[in-house]
């Protein structure tokens, strides 16, 4: 009977210790905290990237200004297979941080960005990664994730680094 349960619901438990998995990385960006909080929170920009990205990108509530309960539902194709998720700004604390929910039908996360002023022109930004595996096969990818754990991690914190050099890029060019 637990093995025909289990191949049912082949979802695990949520919080279950020890199968999430956890990505954070600093970065530092010479620009003012403000300009670096409006890039951040361009949702319509961000939109835009995704798409052109192949992901299409439906917004789901009806705020008409940035904010908390702000979601979103992306459908996009990886590893060959169509994928959806759903997206939800949980916290807005302007110029502070920013924490989105995410869930798809194998994995949910949380997403925290964290800013903090440095000096007028500068500004340090953290970002934290949850994921958490809600199925068996979500917990084998995970596992061969942390198997390449120091890859995943440089690319994480690559992409991030991306990121904030665009947001210096355009401020370099907007305040000149």
């Amino acid at each position: 009977i637990g093995l025909r349960t289990a191949s049912i619901d082949r979802r695990l438990r949520p919080g279950s210790k020890g199968r999430r998995m956890q990505f954070s990385t600093r970065q530092e960006i010479e620009a003012p905290i403000g300009f670096v909080f409006e890039q951040l929170t361009d949702f319509v920009g961000h939109e835009r990237a995704a798409s052109r990205q192949g992901v299409e990108v439906e917004r789901l509530d009806q705020r008409a200004s940035a904010g908390a309960g702000m979601s979103w539902r992306c459908l996009f194709t990886l590893r060959g297979k169509p994928r959806r998720m759903e997206i939800t700004l949980q916290e807005f604390k302007p110029q502070t941080v920013l924490t989105f929910d995410a869930e798809s039908q194998n994995l949910s996360g949380d997403l925290m960005v964290e800013l903090t002023e440095l000096s007028p022109g500068r500004t340090r930004v953290l970002v934290k990664l949850d994921v958490r595996p809600l199925t068996l096969p979500a917990r084998l990818v995970l596992q061969s994730l942390r198997l390449a754990k120091a890859r995943t991690r440089a690319k994480f914190s690559s992409r991030v680094r991306g990121q904030a050099d665009e947001i210096e890029r355009r401020y370099r060019h907007g305040a000149v």
